[in-house]
């Protein structure tokens, strides 16, 4: 008994290195395509951009792809955040986990290197309608303070506990506190944050760059 019990033992233990190491070559792999990246919109998409509005991307990682894989939506996107524009600066107030970005959590990204992070033609930003600049400011103020706080991410994905936000949490949180109403809620009233389809599928949307070919 005890013979097979240590025998058990050792096949876990050489399972999950073996997916250790998988996972490390997996991520390291898509590091480098990374760092060869230089991906970014144009000066015409750009141009385009405001305070408040939402970026999507397929990022590049074991757990991008597997939300792709997980989720099954028409467009592989696999993260979100929120544009903060102050004159020509243009950044991305998002959660994300540590194999997307150095620092686990809430975080400020330039514009390039999110979309330098993301596959190639994947961004997509959208618009929520009828909002005004007031409201956008107040919206990316109140996402900027969890940055602030340095937020984790969450890797549970619990709602009910905002003292770590993953990356649609984050941008439903903002859109609640300033606007007074679920941006996610679907006409069959439910909301779901584990999806992005909403963004470019629901009527309360615009998509304002579509870079997806």
């Amino acid at each position: 008994m005890k013979k097979k019990l240590i025998k058990i033992l050792v096949f876990i233990v050489l399972a999950v290195s073996m997916l250790f190491l998988y996972y490390t070559w997996y991520n390291n792999k898509e590091i480098s395509k990374v760092r060869k990246s230089t991906y970014t919109l144009s000066t015409k998409q750009k141009a385009l951009l405001q305070n408040g509005d939402i970026i999507l991307r397929h990022g590049y990682g074991m757990v991008s792809d597997y939300i792709v894989k997980l989720f099954n939506e028409p467009i592989a996107l696999s993260h979100c955040g929120m544009i903060e524009k102050h004159g020509d600066t243009l950044r991305v107030i998002h959660s994300t986990s540590s194999e997307e970005h150095m620092q686990d959590g809430v975080n400020l990204t330039d514009l390039d290197q999110f979309t330098k992070a993301a596959h190639l033609h994947s961004i997509m930003v959208v618009r929520y309608k009828d909002l005004t600049p007031e409201q956008a400011e107040k919206i990316t103020t109140y996402a900027r303070q969890y940055a602030k706080k340095q937020i984790d991410f969450d890797y549970r994905f619990n709602t009910k506990d905002t003292s770590e936000v993953f990356c649609t949490e984050l941008v439903w949180l903002a859109y609640k506190k300033i606007l007074h109403k679920d941006v996610f809620i679907d006409k069959n009233r439910q909301t779901n944050l584990l999806q992005f389809k909403h963004f470019y599928t629901s009527k309360t949307f615009n998509v304002v760059v579509n870079d997806n070919k």
